[in-house]
């Protein structure tokens, strides 16, 4: 099976429940193809572990965050780090 292109240099993936599974796969997956991740997971020890393999991967930057009140409204304002423009 070969690798896919998606030409995501530049780009910027919000990857959610990053820290493990199929959210891990994920986002070495898309930091192979050069994104910007943010990575989003409740497991502080297990997200902090995986941020320096995204680099490694390939990853343009790649950043972390334990977002635990996803939900509702302003959740955009509790978190600087989401003020990006995509």
């Amino acid at each position: 099976m070969s690798a896919m292109d998606l030409n995501l240099t530049g780009k910027t993936a919000l990857v959610c429940g990053a820290s493990s599974g199929i959210g891990r796969s994920t986002a070495l997956a898309l930091a192979a193809q050069g994104a910007h991740i943010v990575a989003l997971a409740r497991r502080r020890d297990r997200l902090e572990a995986l941020l320096p393999e995204l680099r490694t991967a390939g990853a343009a930057s790649a950043r972390g965050s334990l977002p635990t009140w996803m939900t509702g409204k302003g959740w955009q304002q509790r978190c600087p780090m989401f003020k990006l423009k995509f």
